[in-house]
């Protein structure tokens, strides 16, 4: 059968479908999720069908109730799927049936059911057009702000813009070498990386990984002032809790760290009490940004 005939059968069964559509309130049909895949149907001689404007309705086992809707009328459709129907979301990437919602709208295509009594699809490919999400999505940029902990983000990035980074227990945070939770993350920090599920509706990233940026002068030896909060022994070698910069940094002491007063003259760590201002030299470890290591003077200002 040439094309003009075809298309003639197909226009055929077009109308005589519509012709049996059922009118609705058009506010229960709120066209606004088919934006880009507009109300059509198609029925081929072969018994082919491919739909888009099809509402889910209800799902029960692999099987969804749906609706095409056009305009004001409907027409119920009942959809079957098996585990070679093609899943994919709005953007091409892969689904889930579990995934697939009441309410969303879909694309599909398949082959009218034999000896049904209703409008029975056997879905070969169904693209559910209400998930924008994509997988593996990368990003990079800056960090504007951090809320919850960490546990959200904002985040300016060189490819999507400004968007939102959600991180949970799952989520693997890295800084340099060292892994991170999502509270040591700052504001102003240079995202390196974060990768996962991105959804383009919401500009929000479900993140897998992220990856902070961090500059190695961070680990050169340098000059600290703060306060101390704990002394974990009289004598050398031992540790203290010192609050710095805004953050407690455990101060490892070794037997040839020199014990100072103020004028740098030799000092006792006995005398050495919660509260006194401290000042010492050592570098922040690699392994460990709350510590530092490798101290060879510490003065009490306070002495």
């Amino acid at each position: 059968m040439n094309f003009r005939k075809t298309a003639l059968i197909t226009l055929t069964l077009i109308v005589s479908i519509l012709g049996s559509l059922i009118p609705v309130s058009a506010e229960i049909n709120n066209l606004s999720g088919t934006e880009g895949f507009p109300p059509e149907i198609h029925v081929f001689k072969d018994g082919k069908v491919s739909a888009q404007g099809v509402k889910v309705l209800q799902i029960a086992g692999n099987t969804l109730f749906a609706r095409f809707i056009w305009e004001n009328a409907f027409l119920r459709l009942t959809i079957k799927t098996d585990s070679n129907t093609k899943l994919t979301r709005r953007l091409g990437g892969a689904l889930s049936f579990s995934d697939i919602t009441a309410g969303d709208w879909l694309v599909i295509e398949g082959n009218l059911e034999q000896g049904a009594d209703s409008f029975s699809i056997k879905a070969t490919s169904i693209k559910d057009i209400s998930i924008f999400t994509e997988d593996e999505v990368r990003v990079s940029g800056t960090i504007t702000e951090t809320i919850g902990g960490g546990s959200t983000l904002k985040a300016q990035t060189n490819e999507k813009g400004l968007i939102e980074i959600n991180n949970d227990g799952n989520t693997v945070i890295t800084k340099g070498s060292l892994t991170m939770r999502p509270v040591d993350i700052r504001a102003g920090d240079t995202l390196v990386y974060a990768k996962g599920v991105y959804d383009t509706s919401k500009k929000i990233l479900k993140s897998r990984t992220v990856e902070v940026y961090i500059n190695k002068t961070t680990f050169l030896p340098r000059n600290f002032k703060g306060t101390l909060k704990e002394v974990r022994g009289a004598s050398l070698p031992t540790t203290l809790i010192i609050s710095a910069e805004g953050k407690d940094y455990t101060v490892k002491l070794s037997s040839k760290t020199a014990i100072l007063r103020a004028n740098r003259s030799s000092a006792l760590l006995a005398r050495f009490v919660v509260g006194d201002t401290i000042r010492f030299w050592g570098n922040i470890t690699e392994e460990d940004l709350n510590v530092v290591d490798n101290v060879e003077i510490i003065r009490n200002i306070n002495l």
